[in-house]
């Protein structure tokens, strides 16, 4: 794991501090770090964190393999893309990552001009219901 990258328990603990004091319980489900499958009377294999690409933190895990599927569509949308996966963690620092999901106010990255790509001066992180507004807007423009 790098030098001063915070993983699951600390950024847990920092939002229950920090973000939102009045919280009692958070639950962050990994969508990209497997779970233990394997074992006496089952297919599969368990999961080895310290042979992972990325590390043992499952933040670090489920953020790289965010990277790599977020780079796969745009390349099939066939859309300009110049984000660096060192770039990527930049944007979305882990306490911003655990904000994303499907509420209105959750967290995603979205292209300021779609026109451009998907490159580093022209992305941002905004909550959802920001997107869908911007999203409404340009459509109203090109009618």
């Amino acid at each position: 794991m790098q030098d001063g990258v915070l993983c699951l328990k600390d950024v847990v603990e920092h939002i229950h501090q920090v973000i939102n004091p009045k919280a009692h319980t958070m639950t962050y489900k990994f969508r990209y770090a497997p779970e233990s499958t394997g074992g006496p009377g089952k297919r599969g294999r368990n999961p080895d964190p310290e042979a992972w690409q990325s590390g043992p933190c499952p933040i670090q895990h489920d953020k790289h393999y965010g990277y790599l599927k977020h780079k796969a569509q745009a390349n099939y949308r066939g859309e300009a893309y110049s984000l660096s996966q060192a770039e990527w963690f930049e944007l979305w620092t882990n306490e911003l990552w655990l904000q994303r999901g499907r509420s209105a106010d959750s967290l995603c990255l979205q292209q300021q001009d779609p026109e451009l790509g998907w490159h580093l001066n022209n992305v941002e992180i905004v909550p959802r219901r920001k997107h869908f507004s911007d999203i409404k807007k340009r459509n109203r423009d090109v009618q």
